[in-house]
């Protein structure tokens, strides 16, 4: 039996980040130039090879990558501010424009701090820039029974229908026939999301 495998990733994991930053994070990532590293995770594993568990975890569910601003102490071992953690063996099955989205996602998490009534940005005692972390505009943790059971009642209903009031058929089309697809035009999904 294996435990977790880290590997740094690839320089293209580096550079497909870098052209995320400069085509969506101009005005911040991209001027701020933080270091960030990026560390491929992989589950570990039993004596036949088989992942006995996930590669990475969060909030305790499994998930595609995490995203974590370096403390400061590690800051001045030499790390860089921020570390990205990635599923390993679910990047190589993720087609390029996916990799794309899960690399801008984790990095969308990240908001400078600036100092106020400034554009410079905050930085710690290393002259390092400061971030705080960007929530999700949507989390769900849902249980079908409970919705099931307790109907409107549940948190599971009140924010599924809260989620379709707001975003509406951004994110999913709603076409009656039970089914929900991802509904994106021309290959975009609108501005705010």
């Amino acid at each position: 039996m294996t435990h977790h495998k880290f590997i740094r990733a690839e320089k293209d994991v580096d550079q497909l980040a870098g052209e995320i930053i400069k085509e969506h994070y101009r005005d911040t990532l991209h001027k701020i130039k933080p270091r960030i590293d990026y560390l491929m995770c992989f589950a570990p594993q039993d004596e036949a090879g088989n992942p006995t568990g996930p590669a990475l975890k969060l909030h305790g569910a499994p998930c595609a990558a995490t995203i974590n601003i370096t403390s400061l102490i590690h800051r001045a071992l030499g790390e860089g501010d921020v570390l990205v953690k990635i599923d390993g063996e679910l990047w190589e099955t993720f087609t390029p424009p996916q990799q794309l989205a899960l690399l801008d996602h984790e990095l969308y998490h990240l908001n400078p701090m600036f100092v106020v009534g400034s554009e410079k940005v905050k930085t710690d005692d290393l002259g390092r820039p400061m971030f705080k972390m960007r929530e999700h505009d949507i989390q769900i943790g849902w249980f079908a029974a409970i919705a099931a059971r307790h109907g409107i009642a549940s948190i599971e209903v009140q924010q599924a229908v809260m989620i379709r009031q707001k975003y509406g058929q951004m994110l999913f089309d709603f076409d009656g026939a039970g089914q929900a697809t991802l509904h994106i035009v021309n290959d975009q999904i609108p501005a705010g999301v």
